[in-house]
């Protein structure tokens, strides 16, 4: 996948400026469109063949819009339907992996107390609620490409976004307790290490993996999820300066994870 990738950016160096306007748009539909409809394996292929025939016409002096003509979307949608869509466990899994992050670290920031407790009514009702959102975003996205009121679906698309991350923070703070469940310090630090073990395993089995790039946020998570289990250390935590120096750790290892999502891009 990763080849196919690297291949596709290195072609595409050789378009033309129109050219490549004109094959991005296809580019950035098809993969919104694929979705976990279809396997990325098969999408990037279809890429690959558009960009040959595209790079093929071009040599003989043949834009893109020539060649494609004036419905580049109809001919994306065309070749939609020619691919086997993916399996239910190709998209169950497709699904694990791209929100497997968030649970490990909703659940690892639970830990992150005197007294750990997890809100599964709060865990489920924000996961449905960002999948929701997460769709609806890429939706508007993929609408936004080939639309002719390119203004107006902005306008949406950062509405719905901005509207969409407030309701989510809302939530997060004020959603009451429903099916709370909490662990003594054993049962935490087993939970906390279990945590670590997935995330280590993630971020050092796969360097492709989402979860990489913030394993120094995951890894001073847990750090700290340990130190709220010492009773020495507690009422210290608790306090306002134990609590502001958490929450600065927290900020430094997120900026240390931003840092290398910036770097790989």
């Amino acid at each position: 996948m990763k080849e196919l990738i690297a291949e596709n950016n290195n072609k595409r160096h050789a378009l033309t400026k129109q050219n490549q306007l004109y094959y991005e748009d296809i580019l950035l539909y098809l993969r919104l469109r694929g979705g976990w409809r279809y396997q990325e394996q098969q999408i990037e292929e279809i890429l690959l063949v558009i960009l040959d025939d595209l790079l093929s016409a071009q040599a003989d002096n043949i834009t893109a819009l020539d060649y494609f003509g004036k419905h580049p979307q109809q001919l994306a949608d065309a070749m939609l339907v020619e691919i086997k869509p993916s399996t239910w466990s190709e998209r169950l899994s497709a699904f694990l992996y791209a929100y497997a992050p968030f649970l490990l670290f909703f659940i690892l920031m639970t830990f992150i107390q005197t007294v750990p407790a997890i809100n599964f009514g709060k865990l489920l009702f924000v996961l449905v609620a960002l999948v929701l959102l997460i769709s609806i975003l890429l939706l508007l996205i993929r609408r936004s490409i080939y639309s002719k009121k390119i203004k107006f679906e902005k306008i949406v698309l950062y509405g719905v976004s901005s509207l969409g991350m407030m309701g989510l923070l809302l939530t997060m703070i004020y959603f009451p307790p429903f099916f709370v469940v909490s662990f003594n310090n054993l049962t935490s630090i087993l939970i906390i290490s279990l945590i670590l073990v997935i995330g280590c395993y993630f971020s050092f089995n796969n360097k492709e993996s989402l979860l990489r790039p913030y394993f120094p946020l995951l890894l001073l998570g847990c750090l700290l999820a340990y130190a709220y289990r010492v009773p020495m250390l507690q009422g210290w935590l608790d306090s306002l300066t134990g609590t502001i120096i958490t929450i600065g750790l927290l900020v430094i290892g997120l900026i240390l994870s931003t840092k290398t999502v910036l770097r790989k891009k």
